[in-house]
């Protein structure tokens, strides 16, 4: 299938973008994520103009028993505007449509059943995590889940990069939780669910901790109490909590309640969770902590 595919150069040949991409394809071994092509294009089974990929990666989905494709592209903008991202998924999204099919034809993707997901991913200075999640929150999804395979686009921004950079341990690899749905029950695997990577919510054990991972602040004290809904809702115990964007202060001022919750999970075989929580209180405004993690990597 050599017409579909011929090798491209980096976006614009930039430096940084070259370097991001390199990093990304790091991060996205970390959380077993293979990249199977680079830098390349694609051109629809109909033959008319093709389309750039940064990468193709490809993952395995435990609970489906399916080996799936995920497209993958690096974005370096100072700033991201809100417009901007949304009409970046949109076209995305219209990529993922043209290409998909396409894919499985690829002597290097034939074992892939289906390439339904795209993945954006930012490096964005300034960062303001919830002007990002509001823009995002306005876009119309026409036209990606009327099919077998529903497609859909994810977006990480700096604040999952880094939040996972800090939390993640080099050595050794983790398996990842895959949440129950439906009537499928929920998994430990070597690859982490995309959707909830994008989602900000992660569990993944390292030996005999399990680590639950949010991204995000939680800005009301009854967001920290249902914690201990995911833990029971998800069957699994949890040894440790991690809060990237949660600061100090915040966790104290409901530190007695989580206690008396966490103790009251004790008594439970399933759904317990640890008496404190690691308030982070990082920074998204650079994506050093990112760099110096998978920089080295790659």
């Amino acid at each position: 299938m050599s017409q579909l595919i011929n090798p491209v150069g980096p976006e614009a040949n930039n430096r940084r973008a070259r370097e991001f991409e390199d990093q990304l394809v790091a991060f996205a071994a970390a959380l077993g994520w293979d990249a199977r092509c680079r830098n390349i294009d694609l051109y629809n089974s109909t033959g008319e103009q093709s389309s750039g990929v940064d990468v193709l990666l490809a993952f395995d989905d435990p609970q489906l028993g399916c080996r799936e494709g995920m497209i993958g592209e690096a974005k370096i903008r100072h700033p991201l505007r809100p417009g901007n991202a949304r009409s970046e998924v949109s076209l995305l999204a219209r990529k993922l449509a043209k290409l998909g099919p396409v894919v499985p034809k690829l002597s290097l993707a034939e074992d892939l059943i289906t390439t339904r997901t795209g993945l954006l991913v930012y490096d964005a200075a300034p960062f303001d995590p919830i002007q990002h999640s509001e823009g995002l929150s306005a876009i119309q999804q026409d036209g990606l889940s009327r099919s077998l395979w529903p497609r859909e686009v994810l977006v990480l921004g700096p604040d999952t990069l880094i939040g996972l950079a800090d939390c993640l341990a080099e050595k050794p690899s983790p398996r990842y939780f895959w949440p129950p749905f439906e009537q499928r029950a929920g998994t430990w695997a070597s690859c982490a669910p995309p959707h909830q990577v994008a989602a900000g919510v992660l569990a993944f054990r390292v030996g005999r901790t399990t680590t639950l991972w949010l991204r995000d602040d939680l800005d009301h004290d009854e967001d920290f109490m249902e914690l201990t809904t995911i833990a029971w809702e998800w069957r699994i115990n949890i040894d440790r909590i991690v809060c990237s964007a949660v600061k100090r202060d915040r966790y104290l001022a409901v530190v007695d309640r989580w206690r008396t919750q966490a103790k009251q999970s004790r008594n439970r075989d399933t759904g317990r969770v640890p008496e404190s929580i690691d308030p982070r209180g990082l920074s998204f405004q650079s994506l050093t902590p990112f760099v110096d993690r998978w920089g080295v990597a790659a």
